[in-house]
């Protein structure tokens, strides 16, 4: 899975809309819609307001990149 599918699933499972985390994690809609598309990444200040928001860990984030490494 990549980090731009793992956080659209984490949204779609918390029940929010983009324009909901966008609020929450101080950014705007599009930029949310482009991470979930992959246009765009998130840096990492970004990835921390938005585990804080989705509820993840950074770690979940570390072994998600460790297994696209290794697949």
């Amino acid at each position: 899975m990549t980090i731009h599918a793992f956080l659209k699933r984490r949204r779609e499972l918390r029940g929010l809309t983009q324009a909901e985390v966008a609020t929450l994690a101080e950014t705007s809609t599009p930029t949310i819609c482009n991470y979930e598309t992959g246009t765009r990444t998130p840096s990492l200040d970004t990835l921390t307001r938005l585990a804080r928001v989705l509820r993840f860990s950074m770690g979940d984030l570390d072994r998600l990149t460790s297994k696209v490494v290794e697949g």
